[in-house]
């Protein structure tokens, strides 16, 4: 599932050159039998790099694929990264195996470490919610400006 900001931000004078995707397969990826298989598309130097590079034409993408089924895609937009990974699915599927145990609690650590930080995220914005209507309800009426409204 590829997910869009909160909100709309707006960027002036910038151009958006690449779009990043990342998904977890369901299941592990025999990477080694993948490469010599698909040698035309990928490349996997275990020495420089733990993936398999594997990069497609149409959509023009480029895909780092993960013994652990992590497959990370760059793309020049958000349509070219979905479409490569529903054009990838199909073709890891044949070479999937089952997870060992420690590639289970490594991904149970790292979604773990994730809610946790998810969860102290939500508590530094509402300690910021709550300093802010401390301060406003504790608000001088001295005329001075404080520096937010110094830019108005």
């Amino acid at each position: 599932m590829i997910r869009r900001p909160p909100r709309s931000t707006l960027f002036p004078y910038t151009t958006l050159f690449r779009s990043l995707g990342t998904c977890t397969m369901p299941f592990a990826i025999n990477i080694i039998k993948f490469s010599t298989d698909h040698k035309s598309n990928a490349s996997y130097e275990p020495e420089l790099h733990p993936g398999v590079t594997y990069k497609i034409k149409e959509p023009k993408a480029t895909m780092k694929i993960f013994s652990t089924g992590s497959i990370t895609v760059t793309a020049p937009c958000v349509l070219n990264v979905q479409a490569a990974i529903e054009h990838i699915f199909p073709i890891v599927y044949e070479y999937r195996q089952e997870r060992s145990n420690s590639c289970i609690e490594a991904m149970h650590r790292k979604e773990k470490l994730s809610s946790l930080r998810q969860e102290t995220s939500n508590d530094l914005k509402r300690r910021r919610l709550a300093v802010d209507a401390d301060e406003v309800e504790n608000e001088d009426d001295d005329g001075c400006m404080d520096s937010d409204q110094s830019w108005e």
